[in-house]
């Protein structure tokens, strides 16, 4: 499927900044991105690993693009798909356009994820 990048690594426990650093360098050597473009966030816990880590990820990869001048316009954080007994994190980058950034803005009501206007 074009645009779709998927890696898996296993390794031994690293600060919460170097695998936000290892996750987003990897997406940022697919993703077409640059300064001036709209980008949506997933951080996502695979199970157990707690919402406050979460953030700390989330907040390096806030850092690390606007340093680069591009704009996260959505983030979700939190265990939105998880496995049992899986230990991790993932992280997914959506690059936005105009339709794309209208449907992620459009109000959502369902069972797992509920976003009001």
């Amino acid at each position: 499927m074009p645009g779709l990048f998927v890696a898996a690594e296993r390794r031994s426990i690293e600060t919460a900044d170097t695998c936000a650093d290892l996750l987003l360098d990897r997406i940022l050597e697919e993703l077409p991105a640059s300064e001036g473009d709209e980008v949506a966030l997933l951080v996502n816990s695979l199970g157990s690993i707690p919402n406050s880590e979460l953030y700390i990820l989330h907040r390096r990869v806030r850092q690390r693009m606007k340093a680069r001048g591009i704009r996260v316009h959505h983030s979700l954080v939190g265990p939105y798909y998880t496995s049992l007994d899986m230990v991790g994190v993932s992280l997914s980058v959506l690059h936005l356009d105009s339709e794309l950034k209208g449907l992620l803005d459009d109000p959502c009501v369902s069972a797992a994820l509920t976003f009001q206007a």
